[in-house]
Order: structure tokens, then C-alpha cells, then sequence
């Protein structure tokens, strides 16, 4: 064998390892360290189990939170694109969206209520809410002309 030394190789020399020791296996030492190991570094399983199941669930909620933050910032944006269209600010767009979602809602009750057909409890407390919140937002529209002429029809 050779050695390197300061980066000049030395003169080459025999080498022979010394014999692996004797190892005798105390079974009582074993079994000290075992114990010692499991009451330093074990947890029960049912506990592991535990902390493994909230871990996931962590997980998963926070999956779910950055999933609505996404959908959200997304809706937003696309908002903000039909708000400029209509030269609205987003406030206004909202306001404006609102009223129109009311109106329609309002409108298929009234057509119902005007032609006879009886509401459900939560149809005639849907009617009432829409009603109130457009006459808060600016009145109550009148009935469309197709609706006037069905129910001019209709006598």
C-alpha cells in the first residue's frame, strides 16, 4: 500500500487488520436496553394513530381553505371584468347584480302568485323577503308587458 502525503506518494509498505473482537451477547444487557429504548422512544399506538388522523385532517382543511381562497380571488377577478365592462365599479356591479337576481326571483313568484297558483311557506316568505329588499333598493318594478298581457288574456 501507498500513502499520500502532501501529495508525494510514499514508499509502498505491507498492511494486514487486526481481527474482529470478540463479541459475547449479554441477554439481560439486551433486554436493559430494549426496555430503556421503548419507555424513551415508544408511544402507544392508539395515541400515533391520533396525532396521524389530525395530521391528515390539518391537511385536507387547509387544502379545502386554499381551494375557496382560489375560487374566491377567481369570482372576484371575474367580476371585476364584467363591472368594467358595464363601466361599474365593484361595489356598484354588486348592488346592481343583487337587484337583478331579486327582481327575477320576485317576478317568477308574482307571475305564480298572479295566475292563481298557491306558494309554498318558503316561496310566500321568499316573495316577502324580495319584496322588501326591493323596495329598500330602490321600488318594486312593474309587472312586465308579457305578464300584463297573459293575465289580460287570462280574463
Amino acid at each position: 500500500m501507498r500513502l499520500m502525503i502532501h501529495g508525494i506518494p510514499s514508499k509502498p509498505f505491507s498492511v494486514s487488520t487486526l481481527p474482529p473482537p470478540v463479541f459475547e451477547k449479554d441477554e439481560k444487557r439486551v433486554a436493559t436496553i430494549r426496555r430503556l429504548s421503548r419507555e424513551r422512544y415508544a408511544e402507544r399506538c392508539d395515541d400515533v394513530e391520533e396525532k396521524i388522523a389530525k395530521w391528515i385532517a390539518s391537511g385536507r382543511a387547509a387544502k379545502k381553505t386554499a381551494k375557496a381562497s382560489e375560487k374566491t380571488k377567481e369570482k372576484e377577478e371575474e367580476e371585476l371584468k364584467k363591472a368594467k365592462k358595464k363601466g361599474m365599479t365593484l361595489a356598484a356591479y354588486r348592488v346592481w347584480r343583487d337587484r337583478e337576481l331579486w327582481t327575477n326571483e320576485y317576478n317568477a313568484l308574482r307571475k305564480k302568485k298572479l295566475l292563481g297558483e298557491a306558494l309554498t311557506g318558503d316561496e310566500e316568505k321568499a316573495f316577502i323577503e324580495y319584496e322588501k329588499k326591493l323596495t329598500a333598493s330602490g321600488g318594486i318594478p312593474p309587472p312586465s308587458k308579457g305578464l300584463t298581457q297573459l293575465l289580460e288574456a287570462k280574463k
